[in-house]
C-alpha cells in the first residue's frame, strides 16, 4: 500500500481515494475471523510469539480507541480484534506482540511536518502517544511492541524518549524495536537478512510488498 499527498491509496495495483478507502470500514466485517484458530496455527508452526497489526499507516485501528472513531470497534465489525487476539495468543502460551505505526496518512500534519504546522503536529503526536498508552494499558501483559512509520522525522519530533519511557513504565518486561526513531531493544532489518551486534529480527515479505494480493 502506497499513499501520496493527493490522498490516493494504491493497493494491489488499484487506486482509490482516501475517502473511498475510509468507506470500506463500513463493510469491513470479518465474521469468520478466529483468533483462536490463528493461535493454534502459530503453535503448530512452532512459533513462540506473534505480532498483530493494531493500526497501519492508513489509520484504521483494530482496537477500541477513545481518540479515534476510525476503528473496528466503532464501525461495521463492532469488534475489538486486538482484545480477541491478545486473549487467544496468551491462552495458547505464546508471547503477545503488538505492531503500531506512528504514521497516519489522514493527518495533514504528517505531511506538513512539525516546522510548518507545529500546532497540528502536537495534536498528532498527542494522538499517537495516547493510542500507545491505550495499547499498553487495556490488554494486560504485552511482551513486544513493534513500532513503524517514524520516517522522515527525528526522535524529538515524535517525543520518542517519552514514548518509549511510558511503554516501559506501563509494561516493565516489554521488548521494543528500533522503529520509534531510537534504538530501544532490538533491530528490525527489512527485506534483508542483516545480522547486527544486538538482538535482531528480520521482517520479510513473500511477494514484494506488505499487502494481501489474491493473485499471488
Amino acid at each position: 500500500m502506497v499513499d501520496s499527498r493527493d490522498g490516493n491509496i494504491v493497493h494491489a495495483g488499484k487506486t482509490v481515494t482516501g475517502e473511498e478507502f475510509a468507506k470500506r470500514a463500513e463493510i469491513f466485517k470479518p465474521e469468520r475471523f478466529s483468533a483462536e484458530s490463528w493461535a493454534q496455527h502459530a503453535l503448530d508452526a512452532g512459533m513462540k510469539y506473534a505480532v498483530f497489526t493494531t493500526r497501519h499507516h492508513e489509520g484504521f485501528c483494530l482496537f477500541d480507541s477513545k481518540v479515534s472513531d476510525f476503528t473496528s470497534a466503532k464501525t461495521a465489525a463492532k469488534r475489538d480484534f486486538v482484545a480477541e487476539y491478545v486473549v487467544a495468543i496468551r491462552n495458547a502460551g505464546l508471547k503477545v506482540g503488538l505492531y503500531y505505526s506512528l504514521l497516519d496518512w489522514r493527518f495533514p500534519a504528517h505531511w506538513n511536518g512539525p516546522e510548518k504546522d507545529p500546532d497540528g503536529w502536537q495534536t498528532y503526536v498527542d494522538y499517537v502517544h495516547t493510542q500507545v498508552r491505550e495499547l499498553c494499558t487495556n490488554y494486560g501483559k504485552i511482551d513486544i511492541l513493534w513500532f513503524d512509520g517514524a520516517w522522515p522525522y527525528d526522535p524529538p519530533s515524535w517525543k520518542s524518549e517519552e514514548l518509549i519511557s511510558m511503554a516501559y513504565d506501563l509494561q516493565p518486561d516489554i521488548l521494543i524495536n528500533n522503529r520509534a526513531a531510537i534504538a530501544a531493544d532490538f533491530d528490525t532489518p527489512e527485506n534483508q537478512i542483516t545480522p547486527t551486534d544486538r538482538h535482531w529480527e528480520s521482517c520479510q515479505v513473500m511477494h514484494g510488498s506488505w499487502y494481501y494480493d489474491p493473485e499471488v
